[in-house]
């Protein structure tokens, strides 16, 4: 006798409008920023860091809302740097899902994101590191990363790379840019680069971070509640192109 087997092979969907990222990738990203604000959310006391009583009724009278209404603004506002680091990671996470890229994970290193074919202006092998906005880093900050960049580029592993700093939003587009410090030399092998760009140039399309945006909020809207027609005075467009279509 035999026995006859059907194999299911899975097949990847594709129905948040972009073809660069499976649904699985995308809705899997954002449940993992989702569950980890919400985690701290569950965890947080605000009153750890005490809460400065004259401020918030004064905050609470230039809103023109209660106290009750005032409270949750600021628990949220306590809980923006998880949220920004929790941002941040998910860019990391997705840039490197992108094809020709790979995230080195959030857990430390010396750089974020490699590429594993020639990317950019020198067309050459990439190393990058992700920063959310252009001023999430101080002078020294920038130094460190640069420095970094300097001693890795000296290494025989990393001869004829490109090294990237991503910011996911930029004081201005900048394009694909020789990365230029007051007291540092500038290099052509060191560079600035907008993550706008990098989506355009990787997936061959120029509107792919747009896309991108658009797809997310899609996930937001279908699996958590997300409404944004309810707002009525600035859509989740608007914000993007105050954000990114600023030339």
């Amino acid at each position: 006798m035999y026995c006859s087997f059907i194999y299911f092979q899975f097949m990847e969907t594709y129905s948040y409008g972009i073809d660069f990222f499976s649904d699985e990738v995308l809705e899997n990203a954002v449940h993992r920023l989702m569950r980890r604000v919400d985690d701290a959310l569950i965890r947080h006391n605000p009153h750890t860091n005490i809460i400065d009583p004259f401020a918030a009724i004064f905050e609470a009278s230039l809103l023109k809302i209660s106290l009750d209404e005032w409270f949750p603004t600021e628990v949220t506002r306590q809980l923006n740097k998880t949220l920004s680091n929790a941002v941040g990671d998910f860019h990391q996470d997705l840039l490197g899902r992108l094809p020709g890229w790979e995230s080195t994970g959030t857990s430390g290193g010396y750089y974020d994101l490699k590429s594993t074919k020639p990317f950019g202006v020198n067309q050459q092998l990439a190393i990058a590191e992700v920063k959310n906005k252009y001023n999430t880093l101080n002078s020294g900050g920038k130094e460190k990363i640069y420095d970094n960049f300097q001693n890795l580029r000296a290494l025989p592993e990393y001869k004829n790379h490109t090294f990237y700093l991503i910011e996911i939003i930029q004081r201005q587009s900048s394009g694909d840019i020789e990365w230029q410090l007051s007291n540092r030399a500038a290099r052509k092998d060191i560079r600035r680069i907008g993550a706008q760009q990098v989506y355009a140039e990787t997936t061959g399309q120029g509107d792919a971070f747009f896309r991108l945006f658009n797809a997310v909020t899609r996930v937001l809207e279908e699996k958590y509640g997300f409404d944004q027609q309810s707002s009525q005075s600035i859509s989740a467009a608007e914000l993007f192109g105050k954000a990114y279509d600023r030339g």
